[in-house]
């Protein structure tokens, strides 16, 4: 290795601490309420949808609602590491990481792992919208779509 690539690795390393990098988390606590008019949304997601989120340095917990109906509660840790969930009544496999200020979420669903969907979810400067970007992995050829939830106050989501 050439120094001044050994330069470049360790100002990369020292800008990425200096500038907080990887170690700005978003702040996705609290509750997020679909905006249909600004989602881009192919498969049948109610007009009602609510996620909870709780989260801390190294789990996260999102209970899922449409309107005043509890669909999912689910809990992982933001480590990458595996955890199976019940997933709107089907087993699957989810694993949460933080890429930058970015949570990622991989989910692997059916028994031959027919369905891999990949979420990214960013939090707005201002912190009042999180943007859901969706890629169906498999099956192959499926569109990509954007969900856009805006925060609620706690009194608003039961």
């Amino acid at each position: 290795m050439t120094f001044k690539c050994l330069g470049l690795i360790v100002f990369l390393m020292l800008a990425n601490i200096i500038w907080g990098g990887s170690s700005q988390r978003p702040d996705l606590n609290g509750n997020w309420r679909i905006e249909p008019s600004e989602s881009v949304l192919h498969s049948h997601i109610p007009f009602q949808l609510i996620w909870q989120i709780e989260q801390n340095d190294d789990k996260i917990r999102l209970i899922q609602r449409y309107g005043d109906n509890k669909v999912d509660d689910l809990s992982c840790g933001t480590d990458g590491k595996n955890c199976k969930i019940k997933y709107v009544g089907h087993s699957a496999v989810i694993c949460f990481y933080y890429n930058g200020p970015v949570l990622v979420e991989l989910e692997t669903e059916g028994q031959n792992r027919d369905t891999v969907i990949k979420k990214r979810m960013s939090v707005s400067k201002d912190g009042s919208r999180l943007t859901v970007d969706v890629a169906y992995l498999v099956p192959a050829g499926k569109p990509a779509e954007k969900l856009v939830l805006s925060r609620q106050p706690a009194t608003d989501v039961h």
